[in-house]
């Protein structure tokens, strides 16, 4: 892959090592031009180089291919613990669409290379199912949302 300027300046930056890091980068270019590799590249980076420090994960729970069973987690076994890392806000339902399709692109990419890098992402727009219920004070939000429904990963 071949990167243009303002995008191996945006990944140089951003990790950088040291006190005197720079992980804020801001660009401005034309439509088309490259802006969303400009800050996607650096995020993956930091995710692979965070993954590549644990054993692969066992194989994901299809729960979505045959019947329903009842909900157990996709992810079990797994050797790096779960937390949120990055949070990417778009403005509209059809950028995430066009944004998750390159992100699932890019992560099989990477664990061709290597088993370890598999990154697991969610998403959620308007048109993603829950229960339609207000949660409660001190329910859980797993109760609140069909998580199964509303998560993707690789």
């Amino acid at each position: 892959m071949r990167l243009r300027q303002h995008q191996a300046d945006a990944l140089s930056h951003s990790l950088q090592k040291g006190p005197a890091a720079g992980r804020n980068v801001v660009v401005t270019s034309g439509t088309g031009s490259g802006k969303t590799e400009s800050f996607l590249l650096p995020v993956l980076a930091r995710l692979v180089e965070e993954s590549l420090r644990y054993e692969p994960d066992p194989p994901a729970r299809q729960w979505w291919s045959g019947p329903k069973p009842a909900w157990e987690p996709a992810r079990q076994g797994a050797h790096r613990p779960p937390a949120v890392r990055a949070l990417i806000l778009y403005p509209t339902n059809a950028l995430v669409e066009d944004q998750i399709s390159r992100l699932r692109r890019a992560i099989r990419a990477l664990v061709a290379r290597d088993p370890r890098a598999g990154l697991w992402f969610g998403r959620y727009t308007g048109s993603t199912l829950g229960t339609g219920a207000m949660p409660r004070p001190g329910e859980k939000s797993s109760s609140v949302a069909k998580w199964p429904e509303s998560w993707a990963t690789w």
